[in-house]
Parts: C-alpha cells; structure tokens; sequence
C-alpha cells in the first residue's frame, strides 16, 4: 500500500469512528429528551415513544395522500 493509499484508509476510519460517535451521541441526544419530556408530562418513556411513534405514522399517512408540511 502506498503512502497515499495508506493516509486515505486511516481518514476513512477516522471518519467511520467520528460517524459512529456521532451516531451515538444523537441516540444519547434522544434519550435525554424522552426523559425530560416524560418528567414534564408525567409520562411513562414507553408511552411517550407511543405517541410520538403514532404522530409519525399518522403524518406519513398524511403526506403519502398528498398533504404537504406547508
């Protein structure tokens, strides 16, 4: 492998490991959330996923017939 080859595979793997902390530092992100939201409401976390799961689909119902966010 040459050098350039060999500097382009570590920022590859840098870029995975960045990705992937990202990745968990927004999954992290959400929990919070839930958590917060939850003790706002008094809100068991399962059932705020509940309602947030269900407002999702019903506006993937709703931009699938053709409604627009505008």
């Amino acid at each position: 492998m040459n050098l350039n080859a060999s500097k382009i595979f570590d920022i590859e793997e840098h870029i995975r490991a960045f990705n992937e902390r990202k990745r968990k530092l927004i999954e992290q992100n959400k929990l919070t959330v839930y958590d917060m939201i939850s003790e706002i409401y008094n809100l068991e976390n399962q059932v705020l996923v509940d309602a947030v799961t269900a407002e999702h689909q019903l506006i993937e119902k709703l931009t699938a017939s053709g409604m627009t966010l505008e």
